[in-house]
C-alpha cells in the first residue's frame, strides 16, 4: 500500500468533532495519542551566487497522532496554527527507515526515523526528512504496535489486514500493559463521515462542520469503542485485547 507523504489535510474523516485519518481498503485505526508534539527536518541543496547551498526547513505542530496497520498519521490541533506550514501529514511504514525510541535523561521519550519522499504524491516532500515524535507519559502500547506491523509492511509490501486486529481477540494473546499509558486503542472502527475539503493546509471545509453536526446528532456516530491502554485498571498492570 502506498500512501503520499503530504502536507495537504486529505482524506481525513470527522467523527466526534475529531479529525481521523481515512483508511484504504485492508488498512485498519489502532490506536491514538493526544497532545503529542511532532516535528520533521528536510535538507535540501540549492545553487547561488556563492555556489551550492544546503537548506534546512523545520516544521513543528501538537496535535494527535495515529497509528494505523500501514502508517503514521499527524494531525495538528484545530487552533488559530492549523493551517500553519501544515495541517497534517501520513508516514506509511513502506517509506520510513531507520525508526528509533529515543530515552534521554532530560525531555520526553520520542520517536525518530527517515521519511522517504513520494514524488508522484500531492504536496510530497522536496528530500529525505527526519522526522520526530514526543510523547507525554507511557508509549509501550503505541511502540508496541508501531514496530510490529512496521515489521510486516517492510517484510511484505503487499500486507493488508482482512479484519480489525483486536476484533474477538483471545485473552489467551492478550497483553499486559502499564495502566499509566494514556494510549487509546479502537477496539473498533469508527464510522466514516470523510472530509475532503482544506487541501493544501486550508481550514476544515464546510462539509466538516455538517459531519461534526451530524455526529454530535447522532451521539457521537459511534466514533469506535475505543479503551485507554490501561483498561481503567485501579492498580498494578492489567490485560487488554492486543492482537499481534
Amino acid at each position: 500500500m502506498s500512501t503520499p507523504v503530504s502536507f495537504a489535510l486529505s482524506r481525513l474523516q470527522c467523527v466526534a468533532e475529531q479529525l481521523i485519518p481515512h483508511c484504504e481498503q485492508g488498512e485498519f485505526l489502532l490506536m491514538y495519542r493526544r497532545d503529542t508534539s511532532f516535528e520533521v527536518t528536510v535538507d535540501w541543496r540549492c545553487l547561488s551566487a556563492a555556489g551550492a547551498l544546503t537548506r534546512r526547513r523545520s516544521m513543528k505542530g501538537v496535535g494527535d497522532t495515529f497509528l494505523t496497520t500501514h502508517r503514521i498519521v499527524f494531525v495538528k490541533k484545530r487552533d488559530k496554527r492549523f493551517s500553519q506550514a501544515f495541517s497534517s501529514i501520513s508516514l506509511p511504514y513502506s517509506h520510513v527507515d531507520d525508526p528509533r525510541f529515543r530515552q534521554p535523561i532530560f525531555g520526553s521519550n520520542y520517536l525518530e526515523g527517515s521519511i522517504r519522499p513520494l514524488l508522484t504524491a500531492e504536496n510530497p516532500l522536496r528530500n529525505t526528512g527526519k522526522f520526530y515524535i514526543y510523547f507525554n507519559g507511557g508509549c509501550g502500547m503505541f511502540l508496541q504496535g508501531f514496530f510490529m506491523y512496521y515489521a510486516r509492511v517492510r517484510n511484505n509490501p503487499a500486507f493488508t489486514a482482512s479484519a480489525h486486529p483486536f476484533a474477538n481477540a483471545p485473552e489467551a494473546r492478550s497483553a499486559f500493559v502499564d495502566p499509566n499509558d494514556p494510549t487509546q486503542v479502537y477496539l473498533s472502527q469508527p464510522v466514516e463521515a470523510a472530509v475532503d475539503g482544506a487541501a493544501g493546509g486550508g481550514s476544515a471545509s464546510a462539509a466538516t462542520e455538517q459531519s461534526a453536526q451530524r455526529n454530535r446528532e447522532g451521539a457521537t456516530n459511534n466514533p469506535g469503542a475505543m479503551g485507554p491502554a490501561s483498561q481503567a485498571a485501579k492498580g498494578g498492570m492489567t490485560a487488554v485485547p492486543f492482537l499481534f
